[in-house]
């Protein structure tokens, strides 16, 4: 009646809440229940949700089982125990549009189970829970009513009461990404045993003098991310090229290159004295898809090496990539994989954000510097590495040269090094220059910074010193400072002869120290 319906709604709430504690009743379908027959009486959406959950919770305090049903604990037990779920439905008399009714319930068996194998052979809640333990990849509802033959509404529905089933069971889960989808649950964790583990790293060449900058872990993710055609696919190449000789397998995945195209790349890897096409046909399995990485690294090359070129998301979902990425780590035994990426030419990093990093032991960036007809010139940098050899080696970059349509690899530097933006403009002004004038473009030569001493004298300071400083005076940029105190030397009398590069050293840690107390 009106006055008593709030307190009859709680009434309901905590009495089938302690039902389902005992498990006799199904929570979600006493809320949705709960919720059709409380909405008659008049109650506001926000008293019904309140008291539902309140009178619930401390139903649930307080668990107990119900005479009026046979409950069942396991999806695989007797035939005379499946299809028995005790539901609660609002009692049809007064569901109508009085509110002076009460609200009153009554409880009956789920019969509209039994019959639920037939057209099925065998035990279906059995099949079911043995083939969700064998498989590794995600499956859909729609999958798994094709692999079972499952046509009919009821068999559906046995089939969703099973999953639900698995579900509360830690058996499976549904996806993150797709609430459509489930996937196992892996609760075998396998403890380190520090006297057996294999402290070495996995074994890989890797090109521009890499090697000597960073160790790879067994198990671990690299992740290349280019601005569009700045070499990214024949770096990636050059990696597979430099280790045809390793005995574990190599995979290609490539998301953007046909047969034709792939064959193409690999003619003008193999020139040049490079290996055979046979050599490579034989040791490289390549295959062109663009999704489904993970599961391919999982059945096909868990502890090889594998190339992902590359790795993208449709419609513009973006966000996935980490999540992509971190299912591909999850993926590899004592693998390695590379993974390409698109990166914006402002961005730091590629498409997804700073969270496609997360997973990598190595991230580098690759930016196009400039371009003439037979070559590309680009900035390879290392955004991450974690564990490096020597000096510490983020931050620093090398540019190379993609010539001969990306069969050959030249790198410009000597060694890896700190580049502002200051600083790499002034390389792309060089390059460019070079280009116009038709000349090749050979080990870059950097140039020297030159001052005017009190007497007149021109002063120089090497290229080579100007990294050095660079390395030391980490929180400044060192050839800014440097071209601003060249500039003031031409109006100004503080540099002499023979004491000038102890003068610019210590005016450029006075100015390191100061940046550093200032942050």
């Amino acid at each position: 009646m009106p006055g008593t319906r709030n307190e009859t709604l709680n009434e309901c709430a905590w009495n089938l809440g302690q039902l389902v504690a005992g498990q006799e009743l199904d929570e979600e379908h006493v809320v949705r229940m709960l919720y059709s027959t409380a909405r008659v009486t008049g109650l506001s959406e926000n008293e019904i949700a309140k008291t539902i959950g309140s009178g619930l919770e401390k139903g649930k305090q307080h668990p107990r089982k119900g005479s009026f049903s046979k409950h069942y604990d396991d999806i695989d037990d007797n035939e005379d125990r499946k299809g028995k779920r005790c539901q609660v439905m609002p009692d049809e008399d007064t569901c109508g549009h009085n509110d002076d009714k009460m609200m009153t319930f009554k409880y009956y068996y789920d019969d509209t189970l039994e019959g639920k194998n037939e057209g099925f052979e065998g035990n279906l809640a059995s099949e079911i829970k043995q083939f969700i333990q064998e498989i590794q990849a995600p499956i859909t509802n729609q999958e798994l009513d094709r692999e079972f033959g499952l046509t009919t509404r009821q068999q559906k529905k046995y089939r969703s009461v099973v999953m639900t089933r698995l579900e509360k069971n830690k058996i499976i889960r549904k996806d993150k990404r797709n609430p459509c989808k489930w996937c196992k649950v892996n609760i075998d964790i396998d403890f380190i045993d520090l006297h057996s583990t294999n402290p070495d790293p996995f074994t890989i060449n890797l090109p521009l003098s890499l090697k000597e900058v960073v160790r790879l872990p067994k198990k671990c993710i690299i992740v290349l991310a280019g601005t569009s055609n700045a070499g990214k696919t024949a770096l990636a190449i050059e990696f597979i090229k430099q280790n045809l000789n390793q005995k574990y397998p190599i995979l290609y995945l490539m998301s953007e290159m046909g047969s034709s195209e792939y064959k193409q790349r690999v003619l003008n890897a193999c020139s040049n004295s490079g290996p055979s096409l046979k050599e490579w046909n034989a040791k490289v399995k390549a295959a062109s898809i663009s999704f489904n990485f993970s599961q391919t690294i999982e059945q096909h090359n868990p502890n090889g090496f594998t190339v992902i070129d590359y790795l993208e998301e449709v419609d513009g979902e973006y966000y996935k990539i980490t999540s992509h990425i971190r299912d591909i780590y999850d993926a590899l035994d004592e693998g390695i994989a590379l993974v390409c990426l698109q990166k914006h030419s402002k961005s730091a990093v590629g498409r997804g954000g700073e969270g496609t990093s997360e997973k990598a032991r190595l991230y580098m960036t690759l930016d196009k510097l400039a371009e003439a007809d037979e070559s590309t010139i680009s900035a390879l940098k290392i955004y991450k590495a974690k564990d490096y050899v020597g000096r510490n080696p983020n931050g620093k970059e090398i540019h190379i040269a993609f010539v001969n349509k990306g069969s050959e690899i030249q790198a410009l530097f000597d060694d890896w090094q700190y580049c502002s933006e200051k600083q790499r403009q002034k390389w792309i002004d060089h390059y460019e220059s070079k280009i116009i004038r038709g000349e090749n473009i050979v080990v870059a030569i950097e140039p020297d910074i030159y001052f005017t001493s009190k007497t007149g004298k021109k002063l120089r300071i090497k290229a080579e010193q100007v990294r050095q400083w660079q390395d030391k005076f980490k929180h400044i940029d060192v050839e800014a400072e440097l071209i601003k105190i060249s500039q003031d030397s031409k109006h100004k009398d503080f540099l002499t002869d023979r004491k000038y590069f102890f003068q610019l050293a210590a005016n450029l840690n006075k100015k390191n120290r100061a940046a550093m107390n200032f942050f």
